[in-house]
């Protein structure tokens, strides 16, 4: 299986290389990588991640970045509402 990209909002795509690592692209730029090792499923003796988990962990962990720039984004906006003029 070669490499599989789960496009997102706002330029960003997760591509699989159908093992363990997840590459994040913003605007095709390389912007974070993690690996997921920990959920396999087991088939004729062989352990993988299906296409389909692995959309799941991509969807998960875009949510999570994309929960992440929401907060520091308000954080942001705060500081400035904060800032003497």
């Amino acid at each position: 299986m070669g490499e599989v990209i789960f496009k997102y909002e706002n330029g960003i795509s997760i591509s699989w290389n159908g093992l363990a690592t997840f590459n994040v692209f913003n605007d095709g730029h390389n912007t974070d990588c993690f690996t997921h090792y920990a959920v396999t499923e087991n088939k004729n003796g062989y352990s993988y991640i299906s296409t389909s988990k692995a959309h799941e962990i991509a969807d998960e962990h875009y949510e999570e970045m994309y929960t992440e720039w929401q907060q520091e984004l308000a954080m942001d906006n705060a500081d400035i509402m904060e800032s003497p003029q």
